[in-house]
Formats: C-alpha cells, sequence, structure tokens
C-alpha cells in the first residue's frame, strides 16, 4: 500500500507560504519609532508563530490543491487550535533575510496532531479511503465501508482505534522531521512595500511586493494572496 506523507504534505504548504512572499500588514507606529526609518526598524531578529488552525484556514480559502483539499478534509474533525509552530527571522542590513521553523515545536506538534488524527475513528477511516484509492487509482467515493473493513481484518486490527495505532507506528519519527525548514534570500524595502527573494543570488520579485508593518517591538505580516488570509506576528528577539 502506498505510504501517505501526511506532515510532508504540510511542510511543502508551510514553505509555500513563507516563500512566495505574499505578505500584508496593517498598523501603526509608536512616536518613539518615527525617528527611524523603517530600514532600521526591521533590522535585527524577531520570533513568532503559525497557528496550524489558522494556517489550515488559509490552506482551504486558497484552494491548494488536490492534497492540501485532501489533507483538509481528513483534518476536518481534528482540533488543532491550541497547536503552534515556532518560527524565527533576521533582517541583516547588508539585505538578505533568513527564517527558519522552529524544529522541536514542529515535531510536537505534528506528533500531537497525528496522535489525535489515528485516534478519531472518522478520520482514520477519511485517510484509509485517501491512501486506498490513491494506490488503486480510484476516486475515494468509489471505496466503500465495506472495503474498508477488509483492509482492518486484513490488518489483524480488532477496532478502528487500532487501526490508527497502526498508523501512528508506521509513521514513526522519520515521518516528523521536517525536511526543509529554512529560507534564506534578499529583501528590500522600497515605496511602503516589502519584497523579498528565495535565494540569496537572486534579487526580489518586483511583482510580488507588499505592505508591511514594524515598530521597535513588533513586525507584523498578513498573507493574502489567492483568498488565502494568513496573519503572522514576530516579536523582536534581539
Amino acid at each position: 500500500m502506498k505510504k501517505f506523507h501526511l506532515t510532508r504534505v504540510l511542510a511543502v504548504i508551510m514553505m509555500l507560504a513563507m516563500v512566495l512572499g505574499a505578505l500584508a500588514g496593517c498598523g501603526s507606529k509608536d512616536d518613539k519609532d518615527e525617528k527611524k526609518s523603517d530600514a532600521e526598524l526591521i533590522v535585527g531578529k524577531w520570533e513568532g508563530a503559525i497557528e496550524l488552525e489558522k494556517l489550515f484556514d488559509a490552506m482551504s480559502e486558497a484552494g491548494a490543491g488536490a492534497d492540501a483539499e485532501m489533507f483538509l478534509d481528513i483534518m476536518d474533525a481534528i482540533d488543532a487550535s491550541d497547536l503552534t509552530i515556532k518560527m524565527s527571522a533576521e533582517f541583516k542590513d547588508d539585505g538578505t533575510y533568513r527564517a527558519e521553523m522552529d524544529e522541536k515545536s514542529y515535531q510536537s506538534a505534528m506528533k500531537t496532531l497525528m496522535t489525535r488524527l489515528t485516534s478519531d475513528e472518522k478520520a482514520v477511516k477519511k485517510l484509509l479511503r485517501a491512501v486506498i484509492a490513491d494506490g488503486a487509482g480510484m476516486d475515494p467515493s468509489e471505496i466503500t465501508d465495506e472495503m474498508l473493513e477488509q483492509v482492518r481484518e486484513q490488518a489483524g486490527a480488532a477496532s478502528w482505534k487500532e487501526v490508527g495505532e497502526m498508523i501512528l507506528e508506521q509513521a514513526g519519527t522519520d515521518q516528523m522531521k521536517l525536511e526543509d525548514g529554512t529560507y534564506e534570500g534578499k529583501y528590500e524595502l522600497k515605496d511602503g512595500k516589502l519584497y523579498m527573494s528565495d535565494d540569496e543570488d537572486t534579487d526580489p520579485d518586483e511583482d510580488d511586493g507588499t505592505n508591511y508593518t514594524v515598530t521597535s517591538d513588533k513586525l507584523t505580516f498578513k498573507l493574502d494572496k489567492d483568498g488565502a488570509k494568513l496573519d503572522l506576528s514576530f516579536k523582536r528577539a534581539g
């Protein structure tokens, strides 16, 4: 049976959210910041977090493709409101930036998410239906409950809870690893917009500039592209 790399799908979606640079912000500066330019204020280290529930909502609004839609359908009944992944970013005065997802918080969130998913009978059935359909070249709607029961019996599982435990065990710690959580490139502030590239050898895309807000202690972004909306806030860390 073909493996369904659930955490890999999520990692790819989050990576795209950052690399695309589809960020827009709102807010105002404090009086103490008026003497400093945005180019001066943005330089430094920042820390923030991605809320998974809001990320899933943004993915749903954007219509992020077949894999994402399948993932969202499976996750529909799972509570992710308390799960976050920490992020850090550094903007340097030489015009380069580096953003990174925290491996430890990522693994913790993914482990909790997978545990909740595999403990929910409805979610487990949706997952199996998707995996079977993918391996057989069928539409998930063609996978009947009888077929699912046959898979459960063949696996030697007495309950759907046991099926979920098998899936979680098969996923293992290797599936929880963040394959590429670091993003680097150049940035530029111009005419009230932030332009970013995803490579230090590539200049920022002048057609993809977005608004931003920065004060001495807060950096705010708002993902707003293709129907997806996602707020990202960072606090100064150094």
